[in-house]
């Protein structure tokens, strides 16, 4: 849509999100290693983090412009001399599979994540088919979702949106995965030669396909 500023895009709020078990929402971060688009060879980390809202989630008229509710970034803080703190609730996945309703971390875990992959692997290749100028080039970008129920039983990644070269800094506070295993991983698959099959675990890297 045209606007004041330039053009925006819009998106179908997600109604129907999975709450933590305090019932807040919550969006996730993963990260994406594209080592060259043509040919294309990508990988997608298997750690990632969660963004929590501040106040339990709910669809009353009342709260819709209350960011606290609705809004996982939201977390600021004035200080008296005018500055702003950042305060944003993080959970690493560990933290965040425990902290889910009773019956949603198995199915979190038996489909939620191959879905992601999916998910990933498609947009990822519809870029490189686009990628025009810098076939070759690498980069790091941060892929931004959230899950949503799809029925009473299933759940869905929804792309929020993707952020290239992005910040790290949710990642290291949460302090789950090590940041030197981390980074190793990063440079590992965008610029080491034969990175292996062994180098792609559950733990830690999944290639795109």
């Amino acid at each position: 849509m045209n606007a004041p500023g330039g053009d925006r895009i819009v998106q179908r709020y997600a109604a129907n999100p999975v709450l933590l078990q305090d019932r807040c929402k919550f969006d996730c971060r993963s990260y994406v290693f594209v080592k060259s688009f043509v040919p294309f060879c990508a990988y997608l980390h298997n750690y990632y983090y969660a963004r929590v809202c501040e106040k339990p989630f709910n669809l009353h008229p009342e709260g819709l412009d209350d960011p606290g509710i609705h809004q996982t970034v939201s977390a600021y803080r004035e200080h008296k001399d005018g500055e702003t703190k950042r305060r944003i609730k993080r959970y690493g996945r560990k933290k965040l599979l425990s902290s889910l309703p009773d019956g949603v971390g198995p199915i979190w875990e038996a489909e939620l994540e191959c879905k992601l992959l999916s998910m990933v692997s498609e947009l990822f290749q519809g870029v490189s088919r686009r990628i025009g100028t810098w076939p070759k080039s690498r980069a790091v970008y941060g892929v931004d979702w959230i899950p949503v129920f799809e029925g009473s039983n299933s759940i869905l990644p929804k792309l929020i949106e993707v952020n290239y070269c992005p910040d790290f800094n949710g990642l290291i506070s949460v302090a789950e995965y090590p940041e030197k295993k981390f980074f190793e991983d990063m440079f590992g698959a965008l610029y080491t030669e034969g990175f292996a099959a062994k180098d792609c675990t559950k733990e830690r890297l999944h290639k795109l396909h």
